[in-house]
């Protein structure tokens, strides 16, 4: 397996990076092959869990986004929301972090926008005087 690289043994991270199949999301250069992955960040869905990734591939760092949850079955045996750990090369570290904390803060400030165009666009499918649901208890 010299095409990828280890992953640290520890109780986050307990298999080989990029086995996870659609479980992670790997951008970036080619991380060496002894590198020692550690989390920088994590990310609440996979999409976000991308955003940051390209983040971090644009600064070419290598980066492996990996879902800490089976997504299918652990809602019904853990109610423990899933998330994505973000994972570096060790010696990445501080400016990923950095690059993670930025991305996070943009990804909050746009939310609010996305909500207000998510409700426009929503407003704008719907017929004038019609209501998209029926009222309750009719």
């Amino acid at each position: 397996m010299a095409d990828r690289p280890q992953a640290p043994r520890s109780p986050e991270v307990e298999h080989e990076l990029g086995t996870g199949g659609d479980h992670d999301i790997v951008k970036g250069p080619r991380a060496s092959d002894d590198a020692t992955f550690v989390r920088v960040g994590t990310a609440e869905d996979p999409f976000d869990a991308d955003l940051i990734a390209s983040a971090l591939d644009e600064a070419n760092i290598p980066v492996v986004a990996r879902a800490q949850k089976d997504h299918l079955l652990d809602p019904l045996v853990n109610p423990n929301a899933p998330f994505w750990a973000i994972m570096v090369p060790a010696e990445h570290e501080p400016i990923a972090r950095e690059i993670v904390e930025r991305r996070h803060a943009e990804l909050r400030a746009s939310a609010g926008d996305l909500e207000r165009a998510a409700t426009e666009e929503e407003r704008s499918t719907e017929a004038p005087g019609e209501m998209p649901f029926p009222p309750l208890g009719s």
